[in-house]
C-alpha cells in the first residue's frame, strides 16, 4: 500500500485525502498539509542596464532629385462569360438509341 500512495500522492488530490485518512491522519494534519502544500513562488525581477549607445553624425550629401511623370496604365479587365452547360433530357439519348435512331 505504502507504494499505492506514493503514486496516488503524485496524480489525484482527491486520492490523496482519501489515502491520508486510510493512514489514520486526522482532519487538522491534513488541513496542516495542505496550507503547506500551497507556496507562492515570487518571481525575481531582474534588473535590465541600460547601455547608452553614441550617435554619429553622418554628413548627408544633397542629391538633386529629377522628377519623373509617370503614366498611369488602366488596365482593362476582361470579363469571362461562363458558358451555361446544357441540361439534357434525361435519358433522352438512350431511347433514341432503343428506338434505332
Amino acid at each position: 500500500l505504502a507504494c499505492e500512495t506514493r503514486r496516488h500522492r503524485q496524480r489525484h488530490a482527491s486520492n490523496r485525502q482519501v489515502i491520508t485518512l486510510l493512514k489514520g491522519e486526522g482532519e487538522e494534519d491534513q488541513k496542516r498539509r495542505r496550507r503547506r502544500r500551497r507556496r507562492r513562488r515570487r518571481r525575481r525581477r531582474r534588473r535590465r542596464r541600460r547601455r547608452r549607445r553614441r550617435r554619429r553624425r553622418r554628413r548627408r550629401r544633397r542629391r538633386r532629385r529629377r522628377r519623373r511623370r509617370r503614366r498611369r496604365r488602366r488596365r482593362r479587365r476582361r470579363r469571362r462569360r461562363r458558358r451555361r452547360k446544357k441540361k439534357r433530357a434525361a435519358g433522352r439519348t438512350h431511347l433514341l438509341k432503343d428506338i434505332g435512331f
